[in-house]
């Protein structure tokens, strides 16, 4: 949303969550922020499940780095790994709709930055193997710089930020 904000040319954004606390915080963020943007910038926070929500319109760019199913645990009942409790129905009933879903609200030829995790569950590979088939290609695997030196998280598990196109 700041980025949003701070950016020159984007005038809508729409953002997406079924947590009350992210909802909540988002709306403290309009409040704050709100003053200090262009007065033709609209913003719309939707407090539902992404794949549930109600999306009209056609976006120029995509950015979402969506939850890693049980990896972290989010406020609400609604989040996608209570709505989902195992990682393939979870995969079946959020992650796959999650992209078919941005695809279908892209404009042809638009960017969908995708950054996932995949330390406890292939997620950038899933991601790769269905991107065809959502109406998107892979145009590059980009490594997020986030690696876990900690836990000495290997390259290939690692953050990483898909660039896809709608083709």
């Amino acid at each position: 949303y700041v980025g949003f904000l701070l950016s020159v040319k984007a005038r809508e954004y729409v953002g997406c969550d079924p947590s009350p606390v992210a909802h909540a915080g988002l709306e403290k963020a309009r409040a704050a922020l709100c003053g200090f943007a262009e007065s033709d910038k609209a913003a719309q926070f939707i407090e539902q499940p992404f794949e549930e929500a109600d999306i009209s319109g056609e976006f120029d760019f995509a950015l979402t780095s969506p939850p890693y199913f049980d990896v972290e645990v989010y406020a609400g009942d609604d989040t996608s790994s209570m709505r989902y409790p195992k990682f393939d129905i979870w995969v079946q009933g959020f992650y796959l709709p999650m992209m078919r879903k941005v695809a279908a609200h892209l404009k042809q030829g638009a960017v969908f930055a995708l950054q996932v995790g995949s330390q406890s569950y292939p997620l950038a590979q899933i991601a790769i193997d269905n991107a065809k088939a959502c109406g998107l290609e892979l145009i590059e695997k980009r490594n997020a710089g986030m690696n876990n030196t900690i836990q000495q998280t290997p390259e290939d598990k690692a953050e990483a930020i898909l660039i896809l196109r709608k083709f």
